[in-house]
């Protein structure tokens, strides 16, 4: 089920891939691509955040490779609705989305850029190694690949 334009619309069995704004967490390997550090650990943690949970999307745009970017709520236990890219950036899971193509963040840049600082000064998730986690950064691993197919085409 997702929200449109205040009505819940049943998507049914079909499959809305979302982009969650202002956040880039750590690549699992993929296409043929190394694992980043902490990436399978910040997939099971979504997963496990997510699995059986109604959630709610706010449709912002779509990225270049067409899915849907948007801000993400999932039922908090306690009751009421929590930002799931805050959670995740609170938690080390992901950081601040840097790319350089239409980042969008939903009106929360501010607040995901405290979220990552309070969580490398904590040490938590992908920063428990101290103020950066091991290796490139989600945005720098994807620069780096790039790279590397620009290379193999010349």
């Amino acid at each position: 089920m997702r929200l449109r334009g205040g009505k819940v619309v049943n998507v049914g069995d079909n499959t809305l891939h979302v982009r969650l704004a202002g956040i880039d967490a750590p690549e699992c390997a993929h296409w043929g691509k190394e694992a980043q550090f902490h990436g399978e650990e910040s997939k099971e943690w979504l997963r496990s955040r997510l699995e059986g949970q109604f959630v709610k999307v706010k449709l912002l745009r779509r990225d270049q490779y067409e899915r849907v970017v948007g801000r993400t709520w999932v039922r908090r236990w306690w009751g009421g609705w929590g930002d799931l890219g805050l959670e995740m950036v609170q938690r080390g899971m992901a950081c601040v989305y840097e790319g350089s193509y239409g980042a969008e963040f939903g009106g929360m840049e501010d607040k995901y850029r405290k979220a990552e600082k309070a969580a490398k000064k904590l040490r938590v998730g992908m920063w428990k190694h101290g103020g950066t986690f091991s290796g490139e950064s989600p945005a720098e691993l994807k620069r780096k690949y790039k790279e590397v197919a620009e290379a193999k085409e010349s």
